[in-house]
């Protein structure tokens, strides 16, 4: 039998096809802003409202969360009726629910919530768990965008440092292990949240700085009062800085860390050392894995800048 040249070139075509990996079968890429503190902002837009809002991406929250201030500014009417008890980094507090909203991303990724609540919030507001629930995430801190893909074997992790995490206690944050060093030699292995949402490299949980001494074995740089999460207290922090911190085989030195006076919420949870915040996540383009409870994590442009 005779083929045509252009038949063989078809068939050979056909045939690389079916041989080509789906590797980098990317559903979307979403841009975003890094602020200074690393945290990522995106451009959202809540239902058919025109306005572009800005939410803060948050492994920290167990869902979303859109500001009072800008409910308000949307026209969107809040009852006594919708109010639910919620417990953040800073404590517990009540807040306000509404129901059946559509968050568009954009590059035509929409996330429909039965539930988003509603309190005070610096920005706009907060893109919690679900869409790293709903997609595996590939965080792009050198080219500020978010990759989403199907599964986990759409990426290519080569260079890439795995990394398990749990959902213990019932607490819906991601824990891993973390080892640090204090000033006198001391080192640790210890459990820690890894909480993106939160604006800073790590913060001691009160209970583990108290049980360990940690403010008596260090050289405080200096301290401040600051406001945040659901409630918006008043938590004082003291930094000081400890000559090493490892996460994923990957060495970080002279890091300034922080102890607070916070004996609710998240940071005063016992068994944990503290949170992991967003100038170390930063440092590292992550892939966050909720169904398989990974994170690989990889170097980047901003790896001990």
């Amino acid at each position: 039998m005779v083929l045509h040249a252009l038949s063989v070139k078809r068939i050979f075509l056909f045939i690389g096809l079916l041989l080509t990996p789906t590797l980098h079968a990317q559903i979307a890429s979403i841009p975003f802003e890094l602020e200074k503190n690393g945290h990522i902002i995106f451009e959202i837009q809540l239902n058919d409202h025109p306005d572009k809002l800005e939410f803060l991406l948050d492994t920290g929250a167990s869902g979303e969360l859109l500001a009072k201030h800008t409910a308000e500014k949307l026209g969107i009417s809040l009852s006594e009726e919708q109010q639910i008890k919620a417990t953040g980094v800073s404590g517990s507090s009540s807040i306000h629910v509404i129901h059946n909203q559509r968050l568009d991303l954009g590059q035509g990724i929409f996330l429909r919530l039965r539930n988003l609540a509603v309190a005070d919030n610096p920005t706009d507001g907060l893109l919690g768990a679900t869409i790293f629930r709903k997609y595996v995430c590939l965080i792009d801190y050198d080219n500020r965008q978010l990759d989403l893909y199907e599964s986990i074997d759409d990426l290519d992790i080569t260079g890439f440092t795995k990394i398990p995490f749990t959902f213990d206690n019932r607490i819906p944050i991601p824990q891993l292990d973390m080892d640090f060093t204090l000033s006198n030699g001391e080192t640790f292995s210890e459990r820690v949240f890894y909480d993106i949402g939160a604006g800073t490299t790590f913060i001691f949980n009160t209970p583990f700085a108290a049980k360990h001494n940690i403010l008596e074995k260090s050289k405080a740089l200096n301290s401040f009062e600051h406001k945040g999460g659901l409630t918006q207290t008043k938590i004082t922090h003291k930094r000081f800085l400890i000559p090493f911190l490892e996460l994923g085989g990957h060495l970080l030195d002279s890091v300034a860390v922080r102890v607070t006076d916070s004996k609710k919420g998240l940071f005063s949870f016992e068994n944990y050392a503290g949170v992991i915040g967003s100038q170390i996540a930063k440092q590292f383009n992550t892939i966050v894995d909720y169904k398989n409870k990974k994170l690989y994590i990889k170097p980047n442009q901003l790896y001990q800048k």
